[in-house]
């Protein structure tokens, strides 16, 4: 019997956990038993009940020696899902004394110039990595680019990045749920993922064009971040679980991060229903923007506004957008995500 044990610290909503949750019911299909550790959530995570259908969830606290039964099983591989799984499992390892192989599953790219605390923890991370020689996961080229100049070892490493890792369903409505045009934002509210570009750009994009709104998802985002005059236009939704109808239905969708991202999920996604999507170069982005028909990297928020206003004006018929989503399906299959994670864990 095949056995991982996957580290993370939380389930919350997010990319990496999104994968997680999707890879985990993927390995069970092949037989693959597992065991999720969480460092810091709870199960009132989002995705701790979705978690719990496919595998075994135990979470550090008040669960020491669970734990330390599970990481001395025999045949084990444990995958350290971002840094602190890292720090986690090397800890455990220094006391319990296994010797399971241990993959390291980077999630991260590069860093704001104010993260100077994540770049020397980084930069120590690369130099241990040396030391310990882990076999690396990464999500996407541009992370293994930037970790190797962070002196992380290159001999054992791999790219695998995630596709579509979401599930979504194929028959979504195309009915609008609202009866105005809309764009859409999909992330939390972080520097990371450029909240002040993203007002900026509707402010400028609200005043050519009144009948539009701005529809975003995510955790963290309040009404007063946006100016007083704006305000009705902007519609917070939160965390949904339900998000297919608003891909499929959004005129464009608005990627303003500009570091920090690895593979970003968001633009996938919003690809699989032949959405339009601008956006700025971050992580992978401009891979999966080049690749994509409906996809435009820019570099600057004027230029951002035009493309949108480019693409308002645009209209594309269902024939040539069938077209395009079809080929996406094929190019981002998860099944492809999971084959690599298995030639790669099991070889």
């Amino acid at each position: 019997m095949r056995k991982v044990v996957h580290i993370i610290p939380t389930l919350q909503s997010g990319g990496a956990e999104n994968v997680l949750i999707r890879l985990v019911e993927e390995f069970k299909k092949k037989g693959i038993e597992q065991t999720i550790i969480t460092l810091i959530g709870s199960d009132k995570d989002f995705l701790y009940n979705k978690a719990k259908s496919f595998c075994k969830v135990i979470n550090i606290k008040n669960n020491s020696k669970i734990i330390n039964k599970e990481l001395k099983n025999e045949g084990v591989i444990i995958i350290a899902w971002m840094y602190r799984s890292i720090l986690y499992i090397h800890l455990k390892q220094l006391f319990l004394s296994f010797k399971h192989p241990i993959y390291w599953n980077i999630r991260h790219s590069d860093f704001g110039w104010f993260q100077l605390i994540q770049k020397v923890s980084v930069f120590i991370i690369g130099l241990f990595s040396r030391i310990l020689k882990p076999k690396i996961i990464y999500c996407s080229n541009k992370s293994l680019k930037v970790h190797t100049s962070y002196f992380f070892s290159i001999k054992r490493a791999r790219v695998i990045q995630n596709g579509l890792a979401k599930k979504f369903s194929k028959k979504v409505s195309s009915n609008n749920l609202y009866d105005f045009p809309y764009l859409l934002f999909v992330g939390r509210f972080h520097p990371q993922k450029g909240p002040k570009y993203l007002r900026k750009i509707v402010i400028d994009l609200f005043k050519r064009n009144s009948d539009y709104k701005l529809i975003v998802l995510g955790d963290g985002w309040k009404i007063d971040f946006f100016p007083i005059e704006i305000r009705d236009k902007i519609i917070l939704l939160g965390v949904k679980k339900e998000i297919d109808y608003l891909y499929k239905n959004a005129n464009c969708l608005l990627f303003t991060s500009k570091f920090g991202e690895g593979y970003p999920n968001v633009l996938v996604e919003a690809s699989y229903f032949g959405t339009p999507i601008v956006g700025f170069n971050a992580g992978d982005s401009k891979e999966i923007l080049d690749e994509y028909e409906y996809g435009f990297e820019v570099s600057k928020t004027n230029h951002f506004v035009n493309k949108v206003e480019e693409i308002i004006i645009s209209k594309k018929n269902n024939k040539e957008k069938k077209a395009v989503i079809e080929k996406q399906i094929e190019r981002l299959s998860f099944s492809k995500t999971v084959e690599k994670y298995i030639a790669f864990l099991f070889s």
